[in-house]
């Protein structure tokens, strides 16, 4: 399984955690046009926001808590943080 794909996985497990109503979202990725944003970006919980009507930080809030290393087993992602 390569990263992006696993990647994937992992938020959509986050999702149907935080939001299990919106389990069939879309996630998708893409590369920071500044690398001092990271390896990869998704605004998925923008989409969220407007599909659950819920502020889409709280909503990033708790995926990124989901995806912290302690909830990753096997540290797959070494950091994830929230724009703005």
């Amino acid at each position: 399984m390569d990263a992006k794909t696993r990647l994937t996985e992992l938020f959509r497990a986050a999702i149907k955690e935080v939001a299990p109503e919106a389990a069939d979202a879309e996630v998708t990725f893409e590369r920071p046009r500044d690398r001092a944003h990271g390896d990869l970006a998704t605004n998925v919980a923008m989409q969220l926001g407007r599909r659950l009507r819920r502020k889409p930080h709280d909503l990033a809030r708790l995926i990124v808590e989901f995806l912290r290393p302690g909830f990753v087993s096997e540290n797959f992602i070494e950091s994830a943080e929230i724009a703005g």
